[in-house]
């Protein structure tokens, strides 16, 4: 039979070397601005419509941004984001500040948190791999005066040079940050406007609505955690929700789920419905790429991009 002994480790030092020598964010902000993970390229994002913000290259997990039409710019009123095959959506399209969340099955994808702070204006995601999304809503929660979401998407370890979007390649290379959705085809600097058309998302396919299609809800990498009775509970990831992270917010992931999937401020069941199916209709018309030039500078000729496209 085994038997049990019990010792006093000796004390450890560990020091944590930060090779990038910053603290890594994506941030999209205002009429908006975007910089990129690795912290040293911005730009504008001047197109309407829905856009894969933040794509994961191995685990099933994106954020896309709705941007509308403010006068002579654009601004973001929401965002979505996919953890597994669930979805969080914080919207504020022509409406105040809501948010929801589409669940497949009877349970939330695992290790996925939603918590709220300032009293409701601001709403933020826990992802398995450790990843961190805020939304921050211009001005109050109630109102929907400028329908201006703020977003910064905090990366972490597992996501180190697996990402792709608008938010860029978090590898710690600025030159790839505006990679193509299509066949790893890098713009220019003075390219923003096609690489961002390329990241445009199709409305039969986006997550605003949920994800429809098969994904993984589990993550490699097990970790334990020893209580003191003794008892070690494993966990995919690790716990990251419960490391203190979230001090000072409320975590609103269950009543979110047992409120048919829909939390706002101060609205009745019927009045949020109603807020949902409201939804700003962004204006996709003023997106004009430039003409293709064959064979493109990556060396690919039309022949080959038709069949590509065609195959997807």
């Amino acid at each position: 039979n085994a038997q049990q002994s019990s010792a006093l480790l000796t004390t450890v030092d560990w020091t944590v070397e930060n090779l990038l020598n910053r603290v890594p964010s994506c941030t999209i902000y205002n009429d908006p601005h975007v910089l990129t993970f690795d912290g040293t390229t911005s730009y504008d994002v001047m197109l309407t419509g829905t856009f894969t913000v933040f794509q994961h290259q191995t685990y099933d997990i994106e954020v896309e941004g709705e941007f509308y039409q403010t006068g002579n710019g654009t601004a973001a009123c929401g965002f979505a984001i996919r953890s597994g095959d669930d979805v969080v959506q914080v919207t504020k399209c022509n409406t105040p500040m809501a948010t929801l969340i589409f669940v497949n099955g009877d349970t939330l994808t695992p290790n996925t948190k939603v918590y709220q702070f300032q009293q409701g204006n601001q709403i933020k995601v826990w992802l398995p791999t450790g990843m961190v999304v805020t939304v921050t809503g211009v001005g109050s929660a109630t109102s929907d005066a400028g329908g201006i979401l703020n977003l910064v998407i905090e990366p972490s370890d597992l996501d180190y040079g697996q990402t792709l979007g608008l938010c860029g390649t978090f590898d710690n290379d600025a030159t790839n940050d505006f990679t193509s959705r299509y066949n790893g085809f890098v713009f220019s600097s003075s390219q923003s406007l096609d690489f961002i058309g390329t990241w445009r998302t199709d409305s039969s396919t986006t997550i605003f609505n949920g994800y429809q299609g098969t994904a993984l809800r589990s993550f490699p990498g097990t970790y334990c955690k020893c209580e003191r009775s003794g008892q070690e509970v494993c966990s995919d990831v690790g716990f990251v929700a419960e490391c203190g992270v979230s001090q000072g917010g409320e975590d609103i992931t269950a009543e979110l789920i047992s409120n048919g999937y829909l939390l706002t401020q101060s609205q009745t069941t019927q009045q949020q419905q109603q807020i949902v199916r409201r939804r700003r209709q962004a204006d996709t018309q003023n997106f004009n790429a430039s003409d293709a030039v064959w064979p493109t500078a990556s060396g690919t000729t039309e022949a080959e991009a038709t069949t590509f496209c065609t195959n997807k």
